[in-house]
């Protein structure tokens, strides 16, 4: 639900000077969700779960 692990990866590495994060859940209950936009951005999403994967 974008409220732990996702969130404390994005700010571990939010200062990165050759990585551009954003974190993104995939429930409607998620702080942010994942968009049409996020994935259009990304160049690599990582997922915790088989079951982000497939949403």
């Amino acid at each position: 639900m974008n409220q732990w692990r996702s969130p404390t990866t994005e700010h571990i590495y939010r200062n990165h000077p050759e990585l551009a994060i954003r974190s993104a859940g995939t429930s409607r209950k998620a702080r942010r969700t994942v968009s049409h936009s996020d994935i259009k951005w990304a160049e690599l999403i990582c997922v915790m779960e088989s079951k982000h994967r497939n949403k």
